[in-house]
């Protein structure tokens, strides 16, 4: 068994860049399609973004060994070093996303006067546009940063990173949608609910299925792999991380929203529109999702570890 270096604060900060970067895709698309009932959408993913990330960012500094010095990754940029990549891109995402949350604020908060400038013209596209480009950059470096080391043969695989990306824009859509359900039940805006519910519903129930498909691939990717990939995969076949794989990430990350998902946008047998949900169902599923996608962050960490290097 390998050495656990990497505990559950390196699967809490990818988890958490993960929601960010899917919240901000999930934001600027609902903007760019210039739906106006999805302003909503756009604003709670955008005041989202920022702060998961910036939660794992920071636990994963003070767990360094020495915390004080993490500046010094800014210091030089190395383009052959993922580490450095990712510093770079993770840094730019931050500030990207704060500049987006800040042009959504109301204007009593723009204490730095410069709502205006940033919202203005070609500049606040541009800022959108760089902000969906870094939003994919660091919901697939998080698979990245894994999946070139080469000597841990539960990470090496080329479909991780896309494991990643669809599972973080899953993880940012729940998390827009139980701020947006709490937000406009107790508004009282229903209409607007089933509107927004909709939209979002066909939008992960349709990445949940592909998610699926790539798990699928990657799972029979191993057994047709090197002669340690199957050995590596047993760690979720009947191993020590079986139960949080297929329970806590296939079950309840899964298949329980994937199911109520279908029967939400699927039209009644009368042809009618669905109806607003029901609470405690409204907010049981996005948890579900965001819990299915820490335990496949918590999985994929440490099955990597369990497995041990190849050479060892």
């Amino acid at each position: 068994m390998g050495v656990i270096s990497w505990n559950f604060i390196v699967a809490s900060d990818l988890f958490g860049a993960g929601m960010s970067a899917g919240a901000l895709i999930a934001s600027l698309i609902a903007d760019f399609s210039g739906n106006r009932r999805y302003g909503r959408i756009v604003k709670i993913g955008a005041f989202i973004a920022p702060f998961p990330v910036s939660i794992g960012v920071s636990a994963l500094i003070f767990d360094l060994e020495r915390p004080l010095s993490f500046w010094k990754l800014y210091t030089s940029f190395q383009s052959s070093s993922i580490m450095s990549l990712g510093s770079w891109i993770l840094l730019l995402f931050l500030s990207i996303s704060a500049a987006i949350f800040y042009m959504y604020i109301p204007d009593r908060y723009d204490f730095l006067k410069i709502k205006s400038w940033i919202t203005g013209g070609r500049l606040s596209k541009s800022i959108k546009v760089a902000g969906l480009i870094l939003a994919f950059a660091t919901a697939t470096y998080t698979g990245v940063l894994l999946s070139v080391l080469v000597a841990r043969p539960f990470w090496n695989t080329p479909l991780l990173p896309i494991v990643f990306l669809l599972s973080a824009v899953i993880d940012g859509i729940a998390a827009i949608g139980f701020v947006l359900y709490a937000t406009l039940r107790h508004a009282g805006l229903q209409d607007e609910l089933v509107s927004s519910k909709r939209f979002m519903g066909k939008f992960y129930i349709t990445l949940l299925v592909l998610l699926f498909i790539r798990l699928s691939f990657l799972i029979i990717g191993f057994y047709r792999s090197t002669e340690y990939a199957p050995s590596a995969l047993s760690v979720i076949m009947g191993g020590p991380l079986t139960v949080v794989f297929w329970l806590g990430f296939i079950v309840i990350g899964m298949l329980i929203p994937l199911i109520y998902g279908l029967f939400e946008i699927l039209p009644s047998r009368s042809g009618a529109e669905t109806t607003t949900p029901r609470p405690l169902l409204a907010l049981l599923v996005p948890a579900s999702i965001l819990i299915g996608g820490f335990m496949l962050r918590y999985v994929v960490v440490y099955a990597g570890q369990i497995t041990g290097p190849i050479l060892q």
